[in-house]
């Protein structure tokens, strides 16, 4: 039995690794273009695209990890049944009892796995993601002058541009700048040249115009305010980084723990429902790969992907649910794990035979 122990442990970890690697690539390549489409319109820098990719593939594992455990272990044993080594395997007088104790070998790693990304690794992700993002978007914000293309900044209250930028001094010529005040006041200004500069005592970024005039005043009143300079220095202020988020996926587990508000308990089950969700999956999965000699090594993969899609949609209507105070909070989502912890338990009991699964004399194949 250790034999057969290591060689179905090694077939389904293959497997399974296999598949999480490809939906993996599948998903941040969609991710990656995506952020590479607004790295293109300057919405970020190019040098965050991977920095963010590389947060998001953590966030990823969390939802890859039990899908690719569950359609790896579908694969492999429907690769044992096709090449019929099941066959020989049950002629040994080896049932799902034996066939569970690998399974749930790998199974318990791969949860413990999931819940140190879950639980720690996922939330510290998410967070830096946030960071990172809010960062990057500022540094767009600020980021080089194009020619002739107009750049926002302050949240769409400052708006500026240039006629032409000298790529290899970084000079800007034929300068316009408006700027709303939160007084209601604007700011026009009309520059011959000017550059970024950067303050060495406080850091701040500076736009420096030279031989301009500047216009200032309410739009609509004749009051305002003209001048004429040689050198003017503008501080290109960025709209201050919202940090704030209404999604607790970036919540500490530890503060989850300690918080009593509904979002947070819905945030912290459904992060319990992770490894939770695996387990349940690998209980399915061994009466649910058993195939027929004709049904071919992926018979049972659609099927598979129709129970984990049906899981996770019940899982996420349950948390909505919880979170609304439709349901208690003492039934949460545990319920959802029961039902196909139950379903998961009657399709063993027909694979082996309803006589036999409920303890009468009836000579059944696992």
């Amino acid at each position: 039995m250790i034999i057969v122990n290591r060689y179905i442990a090694r077939e389904s970890l293959a497997a399974w690794l296999a598949v999480t690697a490809v939906l993996l690539v599948i998903i941040s390549s969609h991710r990656f273009a995506r952020f590479l489409g607004e790295a293109a319109a300057g919405k970020l820098p190019g040098g965050a695209v991977f920095e963010l990719l590389a947060y998001g593939s953590i966030g990823f594992l969390t939802v890859l990890v039990p899908v690719g455990f569950f359609l790896g272990l579908l694969m492999a044993f429907g690769r044992l049944y096709r090449d019929s080594e099941m066959t020989a395997l049950i002629a040994c007088g080896i049932g799902p009892r034996q066939l569970y104790r690998p399974v749930f070998a790998l199974g318990l790693t791969a949860a413990v796995l999931l819940s140190g990304l879950t639980f720690y690794a996922s939330p510290w992700a998410a967070e830096q993601a946030l960071v990172s993002r809010r960062a990057a978007e500022k540094e767009a914000e600020l980021g080089v002058f194009e020619s002739g293309r107009f750049k926002s900044a302050q949240g769409g209250n400052a708006v500026f541009y240039a006629e032409n930028v000298d790529a290899r001094t970084g000079m800007l010529q034929g300068l316009f700048l408006s700027q709303r005040k939160p007084t209601g006041e604007q700011a026009v200004v009309s520059a011959r040249g000017g550059e970024q500069k950067t303050d060495p005592a406080s850091g701040r970024r500076l736009l420096v115009l030279y031989d301009g005039v500047r216009y200032d005043g309410t739009p609509g009143r004749a009051d305002f305010r003209i001048m004429e300079f040689a050198e003017h220095g503008v501080e290109i202020a960025p709209s201050a980084p919202d940090l704030a988020t209404s999604k607790l996926n970036g919540v500490p587990t530890a503060v989850l723990l300690e918080a009593d508000d509904i979002a947070a308990i819905a945030e912290l089950q459904w992060r319990i429902s992770g490894p939770l969700m695996l387990l349940v999956l690998a209980f399915i999965a061994v009466p649910l790969s058993r195939t027929r000699p004709r049904e071919g090594r992926y018979g049972r993969v659609i099927a598979g992907v129709l129970i984990y899609v049906a899981y996770s949609n019940v899982l996420g209507v349950a948390r909505l649910a919880v979170e609304r105070e439709q349901v208690p909070a003492w039934i949460g989502l545990w319920w959802v794990h029961i039902i196909f912890l139950v379903a998961g338990a009657l399709l063993l009991a027909h694979s082996l035979g309803w006589r036999y699964a409920f303890g009468r004399t009836q000579a059944v194949h696992a």
